[in-house]
């Protein structure tokens, strides 16, 4: 309203001071050059910038009919991105973008989310796995199985080739030359002894999880506080007793240093072995409530000794018409107690192994995380056994949390809760 009464009446109070009107016209200018030259620095900002992007990129031109990849958000998680496809260009629409057939709806996408897709033929180093159902030991998506050539473990030698003839012995592998192949691997045993195993770790990235439950420990001794007479039973090489598809056989070679082999039947290191194996002994196992199973580790509960006896009896003639066998010097019969799963049973009560008692006994006192964690895990095995665990080794969780030093300061509060305990 003032500037208006100044415009209509012409009147100036002091007439060195500028109107109100001129003062907004000249900031208005101003504003506008400033704007003008912000608009000039900004376009040679972002031409110094496509410049420096330019230099990189590359332009991407594809053609109808053609098979490329589609940048597209995971199944299980809608924030993440994947290459799926190849799916095929239906039409171009515009300068950069494409209609593309995404198996059964048809979308326009930038090129940007596309990718050319290039078919490539079978190599001797890599194998393509077709997408197949469920095996009995695993089954395998499109992808490629690369060797591995530098693993960490013992040594392989001449000694430990003796466990390869054994394995043609009992039919589970064959002189061919399939497009897989897996490394070697040597790990050793308990009783000081190696095992010679199948580095499958490619092979099992692969491999569709089949979810076979297996009984926690836990619920295994809750049902055993009224037995009084035990059994345990270890099976020899239950691995090797279930046949392979005939169309897996492939997926399951190996190489060492000598031979190109594959498994005729199931071999142990891959990710749905164990639960094959579950399944088969708990199908073996039906009806005999008095056994229980922790994949190939058996255990015969019962109160009476007639009642053991005929449980033992029934179970070794299924083992032999199922084509099983046991390993005499890892099995127990007829026993008051029995150390099942790192856990001591019998006479209505579930104790320590005395062996892993004396480890935390003797166990040397943690100087880093890494060592922290592991102490952690092997008396974590027995919390069950101790009250208030998680109070008791809260002292020690914390010397494990983010932002603690990895060489952990150990003090009072951390050697008096497992001392006093």
């Amino acid at each position: 309203m003032h500037i208006l009464r100044e415009l209509w009446t012409k009147e100036i109070e002091e007439p060195d001071v500028k109107s109100s009107y001129e003062y907004v016209l000249n900031l208005r200018e101003r504003l506008d050059d400033t704007l003008k030259i912000a608009r000039e620095e900004l376009e040679k900002a972002q031409g110094r910038q496509k410049h420096y992007y330019d230099r990189t990129a590359k332009c991407r031109k594809f053609s109808v009919g053609e098979k490329v990849l589609v940048l597209l958000p995971t199944d299980s998680n809608k924030l993440l991105m994947q290459w799926k496809g190849p799916f095929e260009i239906v039409a171009t629409v515009g300068i950069n973008d494409y209609r593309i057939n995404l198996g059964g709806k048809e979308k326009t996408l930038h090129a940007n989310l596309l990718k050319g897709y290039i078919a490539r033929d079978q190599d001797a180093s890599q194998a393509t796995a077709e997408k197949r159902p469920p095996t009995s030991s695993s089954a395998i998506p499109a992808a490629s199985v690369t060797v591995i050539e530098d693993l960490k473990g013992e040594h392989f030698n001449d000694s430990d080739c003796e466990a390869l003839p054994e394995l043609e012995r009992w039919g589970s592998s064959g002189r061919v030359l399939p497009p897989y192949a897996s490394p070697v691997v040597v790990v050793r045993k308990k009783d000081g002894t190696n095992r010679v195993c199948i580095d499958d770790r490619r092979l099992n990235k692969l491999t569709i999880f089949d979810p076979q439950p297996m009984t926690p420990p836990a619920d295994i001794f809750q049902v055993m506080e009224k037995d009084q007479y035990f059994s345990k039973i270890d099976l020899s090489k239950g691995y090797l007793r279930i046949p392979e598809r005939k169309e897996d056989i492939p997926k399951t070679a190996f190489v060492t240093m000598d031979c190109h082999c594959e498994f005729l039947r199931m071999p142990f290191g891959m990710m749905n072995s164990g639960a094959t194996l579950t399944r088969a002994v708990k199908k073996l196992l039906c009806g005999m409530d008095n056994v229980v199973d922790y994949i190939d580790d058996l255990l015969i509960d019962t109160e009476t000794w007639e009642a053991h006896v005929k449980t033992l009896s029934e179970l070794f003639k299924r083992l032999q018409v199922a084509n099983f066998t046991v390993r005499p010097v890892n099995c127990l019969l007829g026993s008051r107690t029995v150390d099942f799963l790192e856990n001591s049973l019998g006479r209505g009560a579930i104790g320590l192994q005395d062996e892993n008692v004396e480890k935390v006994r003797n166990a040397a006192r943690p100087k880093t995380k890494r060592e922290v964690r592991a102490f952690l895990g092997l008396v974590g095995y027995y919390k069950e056994f101790v009250p208030n665990f998680a109070a008791v080794s809260a002292p020690l969780s914390d010397l494990v949390r983010k932002g603690q030093p990895n060489i952990v300061n150990w003090g009072d509060s951390q050697e008096r809760e497992p001392t006093t305990r």
